[in-house]
């Protein structure tokens, strides 16, 4: 489980601000602008402004994968479906997360985890996510 209560309120303010954008309709500017705002707190510093809005149009336009980043901060922030935690959660915090129940087809041959990575600069206080 997370050991870093900073990190655990991290997940936790990024989880509101998604569901917040989803309350709004596709395709509105309340949507966008909540998503944008997202983003901006979401992607490392060194990332440029270019990337950001790269990043965050592909949650704009892609209601799919917006829903799946949502589901997956939820599997981190709850331990649920989660295989394991590495890094020392004071400079990195790797979440291996198993498929959620029920996504996966019963013949399906893939087995999909993912991982996320969060970083932190300031000795576990502040975090981002990881490239």
């Amino acid at each position: 489980s997370i050991q870093n209560i900073n990190l655990r309120q991290q997940l936790r303010t990024w989880i509101d601000q998604v569901k917040l954008a989803l309350t709004y309709p596709q395709n509105s500017k309340e949507r966008e602008s909540a998503i944008v705002s997202f983003s901006v707190g979401f992607v490392p510093e060194d990332v440029d402004e270019e990337d950001v809005q790269h990043f965050s149009g592909n949650l704009i336009n892609d209601p799919e994968y917006f829903e799946s980043l949502l589901r997956e901060l939820e599997q981190c922030e709850s331990g649920c479906r989660v295989e394991k935690i590495e890094g020392d959660q004071r400079r990195k915090a790797t979440f291996t997360l198993l498929p959620p129940d029920g996504l996966l087809s019963e013949n399906s041959s893939l087995d999909i985890v993912r991982e996320l990575s969060f970083i932190s600069t300031d000795d576990g206080i502040t975090w981002k996510a990881e490239g």
